[in-house]
C-alpha cells in the first residue's frame, strides 16, 4: 500500500486568514504613516497557509512511512521490518518496535479527513 496524506485544510485556512488579517491591519497602519514588524509574520502566515494546502504530511509505502516538514525540505523517515508495525491508535499513527516501545509517526488532527479515512480503511480498521 502506497498512499500520501496531506495537511488538514483548516490549518492552512486558519493561516490564511490570522495573515490576512494581520496583513490588513499593517497596511493600515502604514496608510497612517506607522510602520510595524508585523507585516513580516502576516507574510509568514500567508505563505504557511498556502503551503499546507499543497504540501503531504506524510507517505506510508511497503517500507515504512516518511514524514514531511510544512515548510522547507525536511522530512523524517520511519522504517518498518519484520519487528515493527504500524497500527492506528486513538487517532495516531504509530510505530510499534520490538522493545515494546512505540512512536507517534502523525495524527488524524494534522491530517486531510478524507485521506485519513482512506488510510483507515486501507490499513483495514
Amino acid at each position: 500500500m502506497t498512499m500520501d496524506v496531506r495537511y488538514n485544510p483548516v490549518l492552512g485556512w486558519m493561516f490564511i486568514v490570522l495573515g490576512g488579517i494581520g496583513a490588513v491591519l499593517q497596511i493600515w497602519l502604514l496608510l497612517l504613516g506607522t510602520f510595524t514588524v508585523f507585516i513580516i509574520f502576516s507574510i509568514f502566515f500567508l505563505i504557511v497557509g498556502f503551503l499546507s494546502l499543497r504540501r503531504t504530511f506524510f507517505s506510508v509505502y511497503p517500507g515504512g512511512v516518511t514524514t514531511y516538514a510544512m515548510i522547507g525540505p525536511a522530512k523524517r523517515d520511519f522504517l518498518v521490518d519484520d519487528r515493527q508495525t504500524l497500527a492506528l491508535e486513538g487517532g495516531r499513527l504509530v510505530l510499534r518496535m520490538a522493545n515494546g516501545k512505540r512512536k507517534s509517526v502523525a495524527n488524524r488532527a494534522m491530517s486531510h479527513p478524507d485521506d485519513w479515512k482512506a488510510l483507515v480503511a486501507a490499513m483495514g480498521r
